[in-house]
């Protein structure tokens, strides 16, 4: 006989950490990852290393960093619009 008194709702963290869909994870996915774990120090570096090689004074570093991260999003989108 089946029980007919209903469990206990669970927390949407609870659901998250323990929710499985089965699909392999994609190349995508890992990309997308890489990305999202690399894009701060490497924008920091590519902007330090411009005002390093004199390309702008001091205070450039922060516009310059606010530039690079605009320009990654709009070419993240610009591939993701392609590709799907």
């Amino acid at each position: 006989m089946t029980r007919e008194t209903p469990d206990r709702e669970k927390p949407i963290k609870e659901r998250g950490l323990y929710a499985s869909h089965g699909d392999a994870p994609t190349l995508g996915a890992y990309l997308s990852s890489l990305l999202h774990l690399l894009s701060f120090p490497a924008v920091l570096v590519i902007a330090v290393v411009g005002h390093l090689l004199e390309f702008y004074p001091y205070p450039g570093i922060i516009p310059v960093m606010i530039g690079l991260f605009i320009g990654e999003i709009v070419i993240v989108g610009a591939v993701m619009h392609v590709a799907s």
